[in-house]
């Protein structure tokens, strides 16, 4: 009887379902589905990434334009030239050079000038992933070599009124007397590939297709790559007619 009891009350207890676990097709449809979202995310994440290092790159400009003011009130509104004492040929009108002959010059003096820099080397280079390994050149050229740049070719116009005398230093341009001549843009967000023969090929950032420009008033203002007509590649022409469009459109 007790048997009995035991057998049946064995025979009422729930039993319990073996474990299953996903089939092939199951666990293909989830590993479908996971690659299908990174698919549609990879895009608006890159596109995230490029637009934030684009407003990094405005405020790296900003501190530049910042850092020309205060230059411009130590040296009674002069800008940092474009020439190297040692030079025999001096006269560069717009350049991202920071070194010259191991001189500081163009924005380079900015950020060499004594123990109290204007600002510093790495505001001078852009955060964009496409120039990772121009910045990273430049930051070794800096200490290394003899010459270096930047990201942001500079806009230096020596009074073209004024005759140039060979071996001697070009007059001085002043914040004032570009404005004076219409010229506003002083700065360019481009991407400028440095040669041996100091010839500079310049390409707009492929990033989001728009370039950002920095004026002597401190405003950083952006602009389609259509809107300068910009060239590919360009050299110290196109360099020259793309500052002179930014000149115009800042007074629109």
């Amino acid at each position: 009887m007790v048997r009995s009891e035991a057998h049946e009350r064995k025979a009422n207890m729930p039993r319990k379902s073996p474990v299953q676990g996903f089939t092939l097709v199951e666990l293909l449809v989830v590993i479908g589905i996971i690659t299908l979202l990174i698919a549609m995310l990879l895009p608006v994440i890159s596109k995230f990434r490029a637009q934030s290092l684009f407003m990094m790159c405005k405020s790296r400009m900003r501190q530049q334009l910042q850092a020309h003011a205060a230059y411009g009130l130590d040296f009674k509104d002069a800008k940092p030239p474009l020439f190297c004492r040692s030079s025999v040929v001096p006269l560069q009108w717009i350049s991202p050079d920071l070194k010259g002959n191991w001189h500081y010059i163009g924005q380079g003096i900015l950020a060499g000038s004594g123990p109290r820099p204007y600002l510093t080397l790495e505001t001078l280079l852009d955060p964009s992933d496409e120039l990772a390994a121009d910045a990273e050149y430049e930051r070794r050229a800096w200490t290394r070599e003899p010459w270096s740049g930047s990201s942001y070719p500079y806009f230096w116009q020596n009074p073209p009124d004024t005759p140039l005398l060979a071996g001697q230093p070009p007059p001085r341009a002043t914040y004032e007397g570009e404005r004076k001549k219409g010229h506003y843009a002083l700065i360019m967000d481009l991407n400028v590939e440095q040669s041996p023969w100091r010839v500079w090929p310049c390409t707009p950032h492929p990033r989001i297709g728009r370039v950002n420009v920095g004026y002597l008033d401190g405003s950083v203002r952006d602009y389609a790559e259509n809107d300068l007509r910009l060239q590919r590649p360009g050299g110290n022409r196109e360099l020259i007619e793309w500052f002179r469009i930014a000149h115009e459109l800042y007074r629109r």
